[in-house]
């Protein structure tokens, strides 16, 4: 998954699907260069004495968001399975994996509005200003527009369109834009990607509605959103390097919050939940790979 980058005045700033880093760029104590990261075993906001007037609105902020209901689930350590997926390879200086960093992941993906009130935050401590907040927001909302221009070249067709809502997503390396991709698809502009077949009925499909209901539904909505599931999970695969048994199963948990995620696709399947999902719950990729790949190659795009 591809970060998002922002350089600000005082910190820049890395978005990775479910996490904010903060790459600070003033000193954090008055007596040394640096204390510790969030990064190391021992964290930032335990170290009180003698900060900068930066530092402690940094502490003071992270206070806030770690403590005032904006869906915070830890501080990211160099130690964690995880951390790869905070680290993507970008050669500025200010996003190396050795500048002094934080990384602050939430219990979701981030959303444009989840976004807005983390980034508020940062503007009431003078971390960045409101010019700095409204620029990172365009450009996390300019990572949308694929996702328009695919909508717009839809045609009504649900065959030609499921294959070619499915080769866009084999594609797309972005979780929070797969994620916009499935709400968009839920809007009644769409509902015929999910009219039942009369003739296709002795299989009986499932999906999600638009509140996250599972619901019978047509083959190519079922399908659609196993695609998705299997991108979102596969772009977390492909980075994380590092895979335990208790990191995949945090990562599946966490996904399975999104209802689409999880569910089996055919409702008389003996299974509780899709093989997709145990699979990569269960930290094993042989079976993984064999349903990733068996899935997008059947239309025609293997990625």
């Amino acid at each position: 998954m591809h970060s998002l980058y922002f350089e600000g005045k005082l910190v820049n700033l890395s978005i990775s699907s479910d996490a904010l880093t903060v790459y600070i760029k003033f000193e954090l104590t008055k007596s040394i260069s640096s204390c510790m990261t969030a990064c190391s075993e021992l964290d930032f906001v335990h170290c009180n004495e003698n900060l900068t007037e930066e530092a402690e609105h940094f502490k003071e902020a992270q206070f806030i968001i770690k403590n005032d209901n904006l869906a915070f689930d830890r501080s990211v350590h160099k130690e964690d399975n995880d951390h790869a997926l905070y680290h993507q390879s970008n050669p500025k200086i200010g996003f190396r994996e050795d500048d002094e960093h934080f990384h602050l992941k939430f219990s979701v993906l981030l959303t444009y509005e989840h976004l807005e009130l983390i980034l508020a935050v940062f503007v009431k401590y003078k971390l960045i200003d409101d010019n700095e907040k409204n620029e990172l927001l365009l450009l996390f909302a300019l990572r949308q527009e694929n996702n328009k221009d695919l909508l717009k070249r839809l045609d009504h067709q649900p065959d030609r369109d499921t294959r070619q809502i499915i080769c866009y997503v084999a594609q797309c390396d972005s979780n929070e834009v797969l994620l916009n991709l499935h709400e968009c698809l839920l809007s009644d502009e769409f509902d015929y990607l999910r009219e039942l077949d009369n003739l296709l009925l002795t299989r009986k499909w499932q999906g999600t509605d638009n509140n996250g209901d599972i619901v019978q539904s047509s083959k190519s909505w079922s399908m659609i959103e196993k695609s998705i599931a299997l991108k979102m999970a596969n772009n977390i695969r492909v980075v994380n390097i590092t895979h335990t048994p208790e990191g995949c199963k945090e990562r599946a948990i966490q996904l399975a919050q999104y209802s689409f995620f999880a569910i089996k696709r055919k409702a008389d399947s003996s299974i509780e939940r899709s093989g997709m999902y145990q699979a990569f719950q269960d930290n094993d990729f042989n079976d993984f790979d064999k349903s990733y790949k068996r899935h997008f190659s059947s239309y025609n795009d293997s990625p």
